[in-house]
């Protein structure tokens, strides 16, 4: 059995933020909402974490971060392309994480729903009308002749996705090199089967 005590607080609250990201990853892909409940949850552990632990980033970084992961998607949100519980998780992962990750984690989010999204629009079929679309936008801006086709609601490019499992994937990115740095990589090998 692997003796917790060999691993740091870190390593503990990272797998323990990734495990929450998970559940939040698939109630977003089920009911596309993000409960309340676990963003809360990950603030507090943040918070926690950072108050007790040596190995946290202090409460003026969690805030920060807190900030920061806000700040970052809020327009999103405004711009009606995102889901308020999207902004209020990476803003609770923040906490955890603090600032430059939480930077790290939202670039990540956007460049792996943007590849999500693509693969989505392709195997709906409905590639070829998007590129024709993003055609003629890109052709307009060139000269000067800026014109907006609207998608019809029939086509895939205008469904929403969930994004909670792209922030998870991008925390995972930002969290598993540190995890390494910190030693639990090491001692996960030591009891793997083989």
């Amino acid at each position: 059995m692997i003796s917790f005590l060999q691993i740091n607080d870190s390593v503990l609250v990272y797998i323990l933020l990734l495990a929450l990201l998970l559940m939040s990853a698939i109630i977003d892909i089920k009911v596309q909402k993000i409960p309340n409940w676990l963003v809360v949850i990950i603030i507090l552990i943040g918070l926690l974490f950072n108050m007790l632990s040596l190995e946290g980033i202090g409460v003026k970084a969690e805030l920060l971060g807190l900030g920061a992961g806000f700040l970052i998607m809020l327009p999103g949100y405004l711009l009606a392309k995102q889901g308020a519980g999207d902004v209020k998780l990476v803003a609770a992962i923040g906490s955890v994480v603090g600032l430059m990750n939480v930077l790290h984690i939202a670039l990540y989010s956007f460049l792996i729903m943007g590849v999500i999204s693509f693969f989505y629009i392709a195997l709906k079929g409905d590639l070829f009308k998007w590129l024709v679309r993003y055609k003629a936008q890109i052709y307009g801006c060139l000269f000067g002749q800026f014109s907006y086709q609207q998608p019809s609601y029939l086509e895939a490019s205008t469904r929403p996705l969930p994004m909670a499992p792209s922030i998870m994937l991008a925390t995972a990115m930002v969290l598993l090199p540190l995890m390494g740095d910190l030693g639990f990589l090491s001692i996960l090998m030591r009891y793997l089967p083989f």
